[in-house]
């Protein structure tokens, strides 16, 4: 099982820590994003092995609620995340060695 934990930094100093649930070694941390516009970070996790994806909404650091993204091929990978400046959001994803481009707006 492998520990994660979110660092609060401010004017980068650590201002507090917080830990996350316990997860098993093979689902990583694929990126943190406001995802839903709750002005928290929400976490993007990653399952390579499997080809899960699945995304925590946190709240201070706490787990609120999280949902699972439909399994791809094991082939493709999150690289990159944000946001559009229309406020959609936006995960780009890599197919094997080659790269999506990201869209710019």
């Amino acid at each position: 099982m492998g520990q994660r934990a979110i660092w609060f930094m401010k004017d980068g100093f650590l201002q507090s820590t917080a830990n996350l649930p316990t997860v098993v070694t093979q689902w990583q941390i694929a990126g943190a994003v406001d995802l839903f516009h709750t002005g928290q970070a929400d976490l993007m996790w990653e399952n390579r092995a499997a080809g899960q994806r699945a995304v925590w909404m946190l709240q201070n650091g706490t787990l609120q609620s999280d949902f699972y993204l439909p399994t791809v091929s094991t082939n493709w990978h999150i690289v990159d995340h944000g946001m559009r400046p229309d406020t959609c959001r936006l995960l780009s994803c890599s197919f094997a060695e080659r790269r999506l481009a990201t869209p710019r707006w």
